[in-house]
């Protein structure tokens, strides 16, 4: 790993090799709807902004839950395996 790497990046890398995250990153929200940047960060805040009214906590910038983006558009959950 290059130096001048982060501890964050280091635990983000780790993580992603052996946990399944729970959220969406805008860049799975432009492929899953087929659009671009800017409308999924649109889709991203606003669904954001519901889960905030709602009482829930905000996910952190650029992140959505998985299970709350399958319910909003109607997507089954896929099984991961």
């Amino acid at each position: 790993m290059p130096k001048g790497r982060s501890a964050k990046k280091k635990t983000e890398m780790a993580l992603s090799n052996t946990v399944t995250l729970s959220y969406y990153t805008i860049q799975d929200v432009m492929t899953i709807l087929g659009c671009g940047r800017t409308k999924a960060s649109e889709v991203v805040r606003a669904l954001n902004d519901e889960l905030e009214k709602q009482g829930y906590m905000r996910f952190p910038l650029g992140r959505v839950p998985k299970k709350y983006f399958h319910e909003r558009y109607h997507l089954e959950e896929r099984i991961e395996a």
